[in-house]
Protein backbone atom coordinates (compact mmCIF):
# COMPACT_ATOMS: atom_id res chain seq x y z
CA UNK A 1 0.00 0.00 0.00
CA UNK A 2 1.32 3.42 -0.91
CA UNK A 3 1.99 5.90 1.91
CA UNK A 4 -0.86 8.46 1.92
CA UNK A 5 1.54 11.27 2.91
CA UNK A 6 2.69 13.31 -0.07
CA UNK A 7 6.49 13.72 -0.23
CA UNK A 8 7.85 17.22 0.15
CA UNK A 9 8.15 18.79 -3.28
CA UNK A 10 9.17 22.31 -2.30
CA UNK A 11 10.51 23.85 0.88
CA UNK A 12 8.63 27.09 1.57
CA UNK A 13 10.96 28.26 4.35
CA UNK A 14 12.32 31.64 3.32
CA UNK A 15 9.66 32.12 0.65
CA UNK A 16 8.01 35.56 0.92
CA UNK A 17 4.59 33.93 1.38
CA UNK A 18 5.70 31.14 3.74
CA UNK A 19 4.28 32.87 6.83
CA UNK A 20 0.95 33.57 5.17
CA UNK A 21 0.67 30.02 3.83
CA UNK A 22 1.39 28.58 7.30
CA UNK A 23 -1.05 31.00 8.96
CA UNK A 24 -3.89 30.07 6.57
CA UNK A 25 -3.18 26.34 6.95
CA UNK A 26 -3.04 26.62 10.74
CA UNK A 27 -6.22 28.70 10.93
CA UNK A 28 -8.09 26.08 8.88
CA UNK A 29 -6.94 23.30 11.22
CA UNK A 30 -7.79 25.26 14.37
CA UNK A 31 -11.29 26.01 13.06
CA UNK A 32 -11.73 22.28 12.41
CA UNK A 33 -10.86 21.80 16.11
CA UNK A 34 -13.63 24.15 17.23
CA UNK A 35 -11.63 27.36 17.56
CA UNK A 36 -12.60 30.73 16.17
CA UNK A 37 -10.50 33.85 15.79
CA UNK A 38 -10.89 36.50 18.46
CA UNK A 39 -12.01 39.63 16.64
CA UNK A 40 -9.54 42.47 16.88
CA UNK A 41 -6.88 40.32 18.52
CA UNK A 42 -4.48 38.91 15.96
CA UNK A 43 -3.14 35.41 16.58
CA UNK A 44 -5.67 34.73 19.36
CA UNK A 45 -8.30 32.00 19.15
CA UNK A 46 -11.06 30.84 21.44
CA UNK A 47 -12.96 27.61 21.75
CA UNK A 48 -16.27 28.51 23.38
CA UNK A 49 -17.39 24.92 23.84
CA UNK A 50 -14.21 23.95 25.70
CA UNK A 51 -13.79 27.42 27.25
CA UNK A 52 -10.17 27.81 26.19
CA UNK A 53 -8.05 30.59 24.72
CA UNK A 54 -5.13 29.89 22.39
CA UNK A 55 -2.34 32.31 21.54
CA UNK A 56 -0.36 31.41 18.43
CA UNK A 57 2.91 32.94 17.30
CA UNK A 58 4.18 31.03 14.25
CA UNK A 59 4.68 27.59 15.85
CA UNK A 60 4.58 28.63 19.52
CA UNK A 61 1.22 27.91 21.10
CA UNK A 62 0.05 28.98 24.55
CA UNK A 63 -3.33 27.76 25.81
CA UNK A 64 -5.33 28.65 28.90
CA UNK A 65 -8.71 27.53 30.18
CA UNK A 66 -10.40 24.91 32.26
CA UNK A 67 -8.20 21.85 32.79
CA UNK A 68 -10.37 19.38 30.89
CA UNK A 69 -11.00 21.86 28.07
CA UNK A 70 -7.26 22.41 27.63
CA UNK A 71 -6.66 18.63 27.51
CA UNK A 72 -9.48 18.18 24.97
CA UNK A 73 -8.20 20.98 22.76
CA UNK A 74 -4.59 19.75 22.77
CA UNK A 75 -5.85 16.29 21.81
CA UNK A 76 -7.94 17.72 18.95
CA UNK A 77 -5.05 19.84 17.66
CA UNK A 78 -2.65 16.88 17.85
CA UNK A 79 -4.95 14.97 15.46
CA UNK A 80 -4.62 17.76 12.87
CA UNK A 81 -1.08 19.12 13.32
CA UNK A 82 2.16 17.39 14.22
CA UNK A 83 3.28 19.25 17.37
CA UNK A 84 5.55 18.52 20.29
CA UNK A 85 3.59 17.42 23.36
CA UNK A 86 2.27 20.29 25.49
CA UNK A 87 4.30 21.23 28.54
CA UNK A 88 3.85 23.51 31.51
CA UNK A 89 5.13 27.03 31.00
CA UNK A 90 6.56 27.37 34.49
CA UNK A 91 10.28 26.73 34.29
CA UNK A 92 10.28 26.99 30.50
CA UNK A 93 10.27 29.89 28.07
CA UNK A 94 7.66 31.27 25.69
CA UNK A 95 8.80 33.49 22.85
CA UNK A 96 12.23 33.61 24.46
CA UNK A 97 10.98 34.83 27.86
CA UNK A 98 11.42 32.70 31.00
CA UNK A 99 8.10 31.80 32.61
CA UNK A 100 7.60 31.34 36.33
CA UNK A 101 4.67 30.96 38.68
CA UNK A 102 3.64 33.98 40.75
CA UNK A 103 0.85 34.64 43.20
CA UNK A 104 -1.33 37.35 41.57
CA UNK A 105 -3.40 39.77 43.67
CA UNK A 106 -6.91 38.50 44.41
CA UNK A 107 -8.57 41.58 42.86
CA UNK A 108 -6.82 40.82 39.57
CA UNK A 109 -8.01 37.22 39.73
CA UNK A 110 -11.59 38.40 40.28
CA UNK A 111 -11.34 40.90 37.42
CA UNK A 112 -10.12 38.17 35.05
CA UNK A 113 -12.80 35.76 36.27
CA UNK A 114 -15.53 38.30 35.49
CA UNK A 115 -14.02 38.99 32.06
CA UNK A 116 -13.81 35.24 31.34
CA UNK A 117 -17.46 34.75 32.32
CA UNK A 118 -18.61 37.66 30.12
CA UNK A 119 -16.59 36.30 27.21
CA UNK A 120 -18.00 32.78 27.39
CA UNK A 121 -21.54 33.56 28.44
CA UNK A 122 -21.95 35.74 25.35
CA UNK A 123 -22.98 33.72 22.32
Amino acid sequence: MKDPVCPLRLNLYGHPLAGLIWEKYLEEKLIECGFEKVRGWECMYQNKKEQTMLSVYVDDFKMAGKTQGVKNCWAAIAKKIDLDPPQNLSGNSYLGVAQEDIEPPMDLIEEKRLYWNRLYNKS
